[in-house]
């Protein structure tokens, strides 16, 4: 074999372990974020920091990502694939809690929070949702929310 034919299979060889490092970075960068966006959309609809804890799924997701960039060289395993195991794991708990708050928001059984409310008064008066659209429950809930902010006000 000549020297440039050698040369060649080992630009390849780079290039092919190039690659495969740089598609474990892609999609595990992608998992990351997908996560912790569910995890951010959470704490701010439940309000309560606790929910941060499942971004130790996040934190065990980017291990994941070194010891398969320095230990096996990009190499994804051919029969079970813990980066998608992780990322199942760290997104099925905010996806249930997002459900369960949604589903307790449309039963009345908790209220939307300020935020929430004052988002749906602008989408109201910007005219992007009609007042028809909206239930009574969060009828009621806006009137809540409005009384809330007058009392706030005459207080200070």
């Amino acid at each position: 074999m000549s020297k440039t034919e050698e040369t060649l299979r080992e630009c390849g060889r780079w290039i092919c372990h190039s690659f495969d490092i740089l598609k474990a970075i892609i999609i595990r960068v992608i998992f990351a974020l997908h996560a912790t966006i569910a995890i951010v959309r959470i704490v701010i609809a439940k309000g309560d920091y606790w929910y941060l804890l499942n971004m130790c799924g996040v934190n065990f997701l980017l291990i994941e990502l070194i010891v398969t960039i320095f230990k096996r060289k990009g190499k994804e395993p051919k029969w079970f694939s813990p980066c998608f195991f992780l990322y199942i794991c760290t997104m099925i708990p905010p996806i249930w809690f997002l459900e369960i708050n949604r589903i307790n928001v449309k039963l009345g059984r908790e209220p939307f929070n300020q935020t929430e409310g004052r988002e749906l008064e602008l989408l109201i008066e910007k005219g992007l949702i009609s007042k028809a659209n909206i239930s009574d429950k969060t009828n009621l809930v806006l009137q809540k929310v409005r009384r809330k902010r007058k009392q706030q006000s005459h207080d200070a």
